[in-house]
């Protein structure tokens, strides 16, 4: 057997099968004796290369030979608010029929080409990009006459109509970091038998590099899998626009890359399998769980949760402002957070970024990994920073200083704005600030530099409407 990532032959790839990976319609045969060459073999949990678009592919299942395996985690589309599906939101019917998502909010890189809109998911269980099918064959990939820009994770005749499956539904819905396609409870064609399954995908593509998508398939809302013959009957695998590229994970009589690990024979729950393809050959370095925000007057913690990480150096927080009519300024980093590395379980980080001005900001992160690879994840939401309830003045920061210290006012309205420092015997010394400002919060800089050691003091009175807001304090400049 041969290695497609070390170009050597390994030990532990057994069972080594080939899998359709075709480059001009011509199927690509393996050829062991020329290691240097681009043709490949794989064993069924794992492979891929340079000839199936660049795409590499590994299941959650131990021991497959990948760098990583990518975890199974179910994302309930119901608790995060997913849209469902009607029988009426299909062009043509839920048997065979199409639907055009609206937007899926990022781009999403298949085979060289980004799609944001123009995303289709397909009723006999897969997904395309640039058109819509309802093609209800399961055809063996690459495939010219098979739907186009595909992901299939269950091809073949299914059936998604509600009035005939009640229990059935498909889902759509995400956020800056991932997009799912649910299809819960989706029947063969006139059969009992059912399967439940999900597409994700990520938003860690680029022009010159392809986004990684994760298939979820949930045995624990499955029927019998011993005895169900959509799993011998689909196709699994990538078609690219021409039908010339791309490649079967799985495929009735030939290639075997299981959908489930292994056939239940205890409790449900406990086959379930998730299926990764990217243009690396491991998965994601880092899956994210949650990430949020929350302000505290002009301060902003970020929080988020990995449910896993691979090879993770960490994380560089970064900033937009809003400029004015939704436009906002570049991104700019404002910090950086160190991963954990390797560890497959939850991780909890933070970030606080305190004494912002008032305005409305975005904030993403920039994972890296060891190779100097990088993902984004964006925060769903804009962060808002309001105006100040009532006047203040803070104690400057540090104190003692020497000669360079920090002071920070609020002003919850328009006003003029006088703050003066005196020496100990009431002389005024400098004059920080004497103009009309914008209601805000504000942090000014003074230098010392000039004066001798002592204790000074600062005060402001902001006028606005009539009435003055006066207050002072004492700092202690130690040379």
């Amino acid at each position: 057997t041969y290695d497609v990532v070390n170009n050597a032959t390994p030990g532990n790839v057994i069972d080594a099968q080939f899998v359709n990976c075709t480059v001009g319609g011509i199927i690509q045969t393996p050829i062991v004796s020329n290691p240097t060459g681009s043709r490949i073999i794989w064993n069924n949990n794992y492979g891929g290369g340079v000839n199936c678009g660049g795409y590499y592919f590994a299941n959650s299942i131990p021991g497959s030979g990948a760098t990583n395996e990518p975890p199974y985690n179910w994302i309930d589309p119901v608790a995060n608010g997913h849209t469902a599906l009607t029988d009426l939101s299909w062009s043509g019917t839920g048997d065979d029929g199409y639907f055009l998502i609206p937007d899926i909010g990022f781009n999403f890189y298949f085979f060289g080409t980004a799609y944001r809109t123009n995303v289709y998911i397909g009723s006999n269980g897969y997904m395309t990009f640039g058109s819509g099918y309802s093609d209800l064959t399961a055809y063996q990939l690459p495939n010219v006459s098979a739907p186009l820009n595909m992901i299939a994770a269950a091809e073949r005749d299914l059936d998604c109509r509600i009035s005939s499956n009640a229990d059935c539904c498909i889902y759509y819905g995400g956020n800056a970091n991932q997009f799912v396609i649910t299809f819960w409870h989706v029947r063969q064609y006139a059969s009992s038998v059912y399967l439940t399954f999900q597409i994700i995908l990520y938003p860690n593509g680029s022009p010159t590099t392809n986004s990684n998508f994760r298939i979820n398939y949930n045995d624990d809302q499955t029927s019998t899998l011993s005895s169900n013959t959509i799993l011998t009957s689909c196709s699994v695998g990538i078609n690219n626009g021409s039908g010339t590229i791309g490649a079967n994970y799985r495929y009735p009589g030939s290639h075997q890359g299981p959908m489930f690990n292994g056939i239940a024979l205890g409790p449900n729950g406990v086959n379930a399998l998730a299926l990764e393809y990217g243009t690396s050959n491991g998965a994601l370095p880092v899956e994210l769980k949650s990430f949020s925000s929350n302000v505290q007057n002009r301060n902003v913690k970020l929080t988020w949760i990995t449910a896993n990480e691979v090879n993770n150096i960490g994380f560089d927080i970064e900033k937009q402002s809003f400029i004015s009519n939704d436009h906002f300024s570049e991104w700019q980093k404002v910090g950086f957070v160190k991963g954990i590395g390797n560890k497959s379980s939850q991780t909890r980080y933070s970030f606080d970024d305190n004494k912002l001005n008032s305005g409305k900001f975005n904030y993403r992160l920039k994972q890296i990994d060891n190779n100097g690879n990088y993902n984004y994840f964006e925060l769903n939401n804009f962060v808002e920073i309001g105006l100040p309830a009532k006047y203040n003045l803070s104690q400057n920061y540090p104190n003692p200083f020497n000669p360079m210290t920090k002071i920070d006012y609020d002003l919850p309205s328009d006003s003029k704005v006088l703050i003066v420092i005196y020496d100990i015997l009431g002389r005024e010394m400098n004059r920080l600030v004497n103009s009309v400002q914008k209601a805000g919060y504000y942090t000014i800089q003074f230098n010392a530099n000039n004066l001798s050691s002592g204790i000074y003091f600062y005060r402001i009175i902001a006028n606005a409407n009539g009435k003055d807001f006066i207050m002072a304090k004492k700092m202690s400049l130690i040379k």
